[in-house]
């Protein structure tokens, strides 16, 4: 075996550090390939070309969508769209092997076989992934989690959040809000008390 082939067998043999499921319901209805159970997909990190890849190909989308249109709302909502399925699709890859995509076809596929809620879905736990793993982001200490669940009480503290923090904010509180649920489950299920604020 030559050099090559065996970085590709080494790069194969690399796991996703994150595996999430794809529910039945974000595939696109009617198509041949929908599953009808959950599915495993792996997730990987983007890298800085990644990203000015998945620009490239939302732009080349807009040209063949858009070429004949003069909304401009709808063309900047077109490509926010198509560079987010851009990403899904370069940062998705099979459970086992960190180097073998999910969407062979990538944003052409996932354009076809999803549905935008599925999209979006996908698209949160990447943002997610990112920031779990980013080295410059400090992980909350148990004095900041009770800080926090007292913040939550106050429902009027949303108003006074930034509009361009608020969507990144609460794709991050659905991912903590969906993780917590499985956990509260987890602890009903076992018998165990639950321990409010005072």
């Amino acid at each position: 075996m030559d050099f090559a082939s065996m970085m590709r067998t080494a790069a194969k043999a690399l796991k996703p550090r994150r595996v999430v499921q794809i529910p039945p319901t974000a595939w696109a209805e009617g198509h041949p390939e929908a599953p009808v159970t959950a599915v495993d997909v792996g997730l990987k990190l983007l890298s800085e070309q990644d990203v000015q890849e998945a620009k490239v190909t939302a732009a080349r989308v807009i040209a063949e969508l858009y070429g004949q249109v003069d909304d401009e709302e709808s063309i900047v909502s077109g490509y926010n769209d198509a560079l987010m399925r851009a990403c899904v699709g370069r940062a998705t890859c099979k459970p086992d092997s960190a180097a073998t995509p999910f969407f062979e076809l990538g944003e052409d596929e996932i354009r076809v076989k999803l549905t935008p809620e599925g999209i979006r879905g996908l698209y949160q736990e990447i943002e997610a992934n990112h920031l779990a793993l980013s080295p410059t982001l400090l992980e909350i200490d148990e004095d900041g989690r009770l800080e926090l669940a007292a913040m939550l009480q106050r429902l009027d503290l949303w108003d006074f959040i930034p509009a361009e923090e608020r969507p990144l904010l609460g794709r991050l509180l659905a991912h903590c809000h969906g993780v917590m649920q499985e956990a509260e489950d987890i602890a009903d299920d076992a018998g165990v008390p639950a321990v409010l604020l005072s």
